[in-house]
């Protein structure tokens, strides 16, 4: 069977969802069945780093777990290359808010990337996330 793949099926914050008893359901269901998936698909899972979540997938040779950096330079950057892109679509898609070609202002850009706290949506700081593929 030829396909046009890949296919990237992404799941986020799975430690926010349901309850722990569900949560551990789906983890078992996703390790055990990856594998079972065609060659050209692609499992990312964002949850933060619980023993639960390594339990299931540290034994499973088609895993690579990668635990990312929320503090780091890259994370920095992209959230600034997001906010620029957002402000830049709301001002030229929204002619009547009349908002001036300097807007937002360079310091409001990086307070913005500064209260983000290396996360792209609005929650307290964690100390990290894991990845997995």
């Amino acid at each position: 069977m030829q396909s046009e793949g890949p296919i990237v099926v992404v799941i986020d914050a799975l430690d926010e969802c349901g309850n722990a008893e569900d949560r551990a359901a789906l983890l078992k269901v996703l390790a055990e069945e990856l594998a079972n998936l065609p060659f050209f698909s692609v499992l990312l899972l964002q949850v933060v780093p619980s023993t639960t979540s390594r339990v299931h997938f540290e034994s499973c040779n088609n895993i690579q777990m990668h635990t990312l950096d929320i503090t780091s330079d890259d994370t920095q950057r992209d959230i600034e290359v997001y906010i620029r892109h957002q402000t830049t679509m709301l001002r030229t898609q929204n002619q009547l808010l009349r908002l001036p070609d300097n807007w937002p202002q360079e310091h409001h850009i990086h307070a913005l990337v500064q209260r983000a706290s290396g996360l792209f949506i609005g929650r307290p700081p964690r100390a990290n996330f894991t990845g997995c593929i």
